[in-house]
């Protein structure tokens, strides 16, 4: 399985009513004859407006050009445990952190420049101290798909 973790979560609260993303990854499964297991994972602030409903994304050419958009429908989210494992650090009390994972079965036709598949969503919770204005900001998540230029190479 290829696995890229594009944004990890980061540590965050906020009661104001932005989308609240913090964070995201995607990977996929070779699941054989061109056929591909896409999964993304989308962290958000509990007290965030919600998750896409469907989520959607676009895989690319490793040329750049649109392949294709595809659309998946929401999940129901889980809401994560916050473990601190550190006996120094008393953790803040109002954290709380969803996740939803959208799982998508596609086909990507074997091509020497293989694909990109990417998801795009606005804004970042607005308390995420280590970017500035991060509400204004949008979160892209991507993977790469080797394409059969590449296959054999890493042998």
């Amino acid at each position: 399985m290829k696995k890229v973790l594009v944004a990890l979560m980061l540590l965050v609260c906020s009661t104001s009513f932005a989308s609240h993303i913090v964070g995201g990854e995607v990977y996929y499964d070779s699941l054989g004859n061109d056929t591909y297991k896409v999964t993304f994972e989308v962290y958000r602030d509990c007290s965030g407006s919600g998750f896409d409903s469907p989520l959607q994304y676009t895989v690319f050419t490793g040329a750049g050009a649109q392949f294709s958009t595809y659309a998946i429908p929401i999940p129901v989210p889980d809401t994560l445990p916050i473990i601190y494992d550190d006996p120094c650090v008393t953790p803040p009390t109002d954290i709380c952190i969803e996740r939803a994972i959208y799982i998508d079965t596609i086909i990507l036709p074997a091509t020497p420049d293989g694909y990109r598949i990417v998801y795009q969503r606005c804004c970042w919770a607005n308390n995420i101290q280590n970017i500035t204005n991060p509400g204004s900001w949008g979160l892209t998540i991507e993977t790469n798909v080797p394409g059969t230029a590449l296959v054999g190479q890493y042998d």
